[in-house]
């Protein structure tokens, strides 16, 4: 067996995983491609020997959505193993982690839960260059009178701290 095939054989899996994910979650084309390709860069480095292949496609699509500032917001996916695998990958490949932007997220959740665009874009303007998933639900909390439960069932956050950030916006 040749070097290139023993590559393709060993990437085939992790293919078949990364279109089954995107199939249930949706993901985009492009979030797609570049995890497939921060994968074979973690394959190149000789980083995927020893680990859980699905938690490492799972922390390569992360990463991918990150660097492309898709907010990906998949409850489950919020594991301590998870977040550990996403730190190795970051290590092994050596791509920078970029913050997906607040009003990413305001309006994805903003388009979850149905709200008008008038009210996604005045959230828009109240998370002013922020980052992170609990300033776009403040956001929202604060300019369109969303009840803190249903942010907190959207996105896996705590009404506690929902209600401390949007006290503080």
């Amino acid at each position: 067996m040749t070097k290139q095939e023993s590559f393709k054989k060993a990437f085939m899996p992790a293919y078949a995983i990364i279109q089954q994910l995107k199939g249930e979650h949706y993901l985009p084309e492009r979030v797609v491609r570049t995890a497939l390709e921060v994968y074979k860069k973690l394959m190149n480095s000789k980083g995927t020997r020893g680990r859980n292949r699905d938690e490492l496609v799972k922390a390569c699509i992360m990463i991918a959505s990150d660097n492309l500032n898709y907010p990906l917001m998949i409850k489950e996916w919020k594991s301590r193993e998870l977040m550990r695998q996403k730190r190795y990958v970051n290590r092994v490949t050596g791509l920078k982690q970029r913050r997906v932007e607040a009003h990413m997220y305001a309006s994805r959740i903003g388009w979850e839960l149905r709200l008008s665009e008038k009210e996604i874009s005045e959230a828009i303007k109240l998370c002013n260059d922020a980052y992170g998933t609990g300033i776009a639900c403040a956001a929202l909390n604060k300019a369109c009178r969303v009840s803190l439960r249903k942010l907190a069932r959207i996105t896996g956050l705590s009404r506690n701290y929902v209600w401390r950030l949007s006290k503080d916006l």
